[in-house]
């Protein structure tokens, strides 16, 4: 026991009850364990006649923010019951108590509002008027050494990630640590960091969840077939991770080919528009992309409506003797009653649209003609878009021609108002006109890729295959990418309704007949990836 420690105050008399709040961050070089504090107090109690009846502590929790230490705001809620509070509490310094000024002052003040004397056994604080000035004093230096203290541990962090690519912490999943030897210390005491680098044993199952992710499958059905996490909510930060193609990014620091990448970029970049998608939240008010249509493993939820009232259609299974009886109905007739479109039977509708579909892709002159039509259109609507840009420059130039007379005015003769309003609507013209011929610039479509017409049967062929031969999933992704509606009535024993389709003009790689989409991926609206036609004929079921 030392002689160092400050004097309890003349206001915490001899046999006053108090308590002890002891917190340590944890670390090899804390200077003071909580074990070391409490010891001391024990004997600081003893030594001048307290009573020392209950002591609180945080062990490795730091005293930037009191929200991770549970043992702090116990204490501070002990103190609501009056019967139940100490006279005094006891700590190490006031660094222990908070480094956060804004916490310190305002949990200090509250404890001394319920009659509670604060006393640091180390720090000087005279009593009296001046107290609380070296008391704030005393705060804001432990703020200020927070401040550096965690300043100064991202510059050494930084470092180690920058100059050998030793990164702290736990890796994403698929990546393993490597141990790095690092200079030795000042005491010549060894140093190890660690290198993420990519898991063999993970490397197939995370290409397995990209590839499944592009083409179309749910979260559920990622995770079932990979097993890379507990949750779902895992996938949250895995897809946009860009440790994943090789980039490592830590704070502001980015480096470049950090590792050998797991996915390749052209994966990578369709996963993060559906990512994209997601976040804002655009599946939501999508019939074809709501997770319950996603969900479902029926062929049409998502893309099928009702031809009355347009409202979508859902799938019902209803429980029979001799088997399930499975049915589209129309959800406006089931939610509010007006509409009186009867129960569509699942397998004579589903059949239906297969064969028209077939009909439509085993026609070769049907789809090159439509392959045909949209060239024309897409020429032609370039031409337009061609024709109104230059239009638009024209008058920029003219507005920014106006634009300078005026300036040369203003310059010449001293502005006036009525020349300062001019040049202020002028500008207000000139900044409609640089937005309108942006979104021009936008919307220039790229040329179609060309295709023979041998090519084009071809492609129309392997999709009418895959409708026919595919398994439920794929032929659900090949009616989720081709069709962008079908509306439906009946007229009593026919089913009769429309298809609006999509023919892919995606390039033709010679590997993939799938077109690109599915359940948690639909086509692009755009006309350059990929455009529509009605069906020219009625859809016809019998019952």
């Amino acid at each position: 026991m030392t002689d160092s420690y400050l004097p309890p105050p003349s206001t915490l008399p001899l046999g006053s009850i108090c308590w002890a709040y002891l917190r340590d961050s944890g670390g090899p070089s804390q200077d003071r364990s909580v074990d070391q504090q409490k010891t001391e107090i024990e004997q600081y109690c003893q030594r001048h006649n307290l009573t020392l009846a209950l002591v609180f502590s945080d062990i490795a929790r730091s005293g930037g923010s009191t929200t991770d230490r549970d043992q702090f705001n116990a204490m501070v809620d002990a103190t609501t019951q009056k019967s139940a509070r100490p006279a005094g509490l006891l700590i190490w310094n006031y660094a222990r108590f908070a480094r956060d000024l804004d916490d310190s002052q305002y949990y200090k003040a509250t404890l001394r509002k319920r009659g509670i004397i604060i006393h640091s056994i180390t720090d000087p604080i005279p009593e009296g008027a001046y107290g609380q000035v070296v008391e704030i004093i005393i705060d804001i230096a432990n703020q200020e050494k927070k401040r550096q203290t965690s300043r100064d541990a991202q510059r050494g962090l930084r470092q180690l990630v920058e100059q050998y690519r030793c990164v702290p912490g736990t890796p994403p999943r698929g990546f393993l640590r490597q141990p790095v030897e690092l200079p030795s210390r000042r005491d010549g005491a060894p140093r190890t960091g660690h290198q993420w680098a990519p898991d063999p044993e993970y490397i197939p199952r995370i290409q397995k969840a990209f590839q499944m992710r592009t083409s179309g499958d749910s979260l559920a059905q990622i995770n079932a077939e990979t097993k890379l996490f507990g949750s779902l909510n895992s996938y949250r930060t895995f897809w946009n991770n860009k440790l994943y193609i090789g980039i490592l990014e830590y704070g502001d620091l980015v480096i470049e080919n950090y590792c050998a990448p797991i996915i390749d970029i052209a994966t990578w970049t369709a996963v993060q528009k559906i990512s994209e998608r997601f976040t804002q939240h655009t599946h939501m008010h999508s019939d074809r992309d709501h997770p319950r249509r996603i969900a479902s493993n029926h062929l049409l939820s998502g893309i099928i409506y009702c031809a009355r009232c347009d409202a979508p259609l859902y799938s019902q299974i209803s429980p029979k003797k001799n088997g399930d009886l499975e049915a589209y109905r129309c959800t406006r007739r089931a939610r509010r009653r007006d509409c009186d479109l009867p129960r569509l039977p699942a397998s004579s509708l589903e059949h239906g649209i297969i064969n028209k579909l077939q009909e439509i892709l085993l026609d070769p002159s049907y789809y090159i003609e439509i392959y045909r039509a949209i060239q024309r259109r897409q020429s032609s609507r370039q031409s337009e878009l061609n024709q109104r840009q230059k239009e638009l420059q024209k008058d920029l130039v003219s507005l920014r021609r106006q634009m300078e007379n005026i300036t040369d005015a203003i310059a010449e003769r001293g502005h006036s108002r009525t020349l300062l309003n001019r040049l202020e609507a002028i500008e207000a013209q000139e900044s409609d006109l640089k937005t309108a011929i942006n979104q021009i610039k936008k919307t220039v479509e790229q040329p179609l890729p060309t295709f023979t017409n041998q090519q084009l049967a071809s492609r129309a062929g392997k999709l009418a295959q895959l409708l026919t031969e595919g398994d439920q999933q794929t032929r659900r992704r090949v009616l989720q990418s081709l069709v962008k509606s079908i509306k439906m009535d009946r007229r009593e024993d026919l089913l009769i309704g429309e298809i609006v389709i999509y023919i892919d003009m995606s390039p033709d790689d010679g590997e993939s007949t799938l077109p690109p989409g599915g359940d948690d991926n639909p086509p692009s609206r755009k006309p350059s990836s990929r455009s529509m036609s009605k069906s020219s004929s009625p859809v016809g079921a019998p019952l």
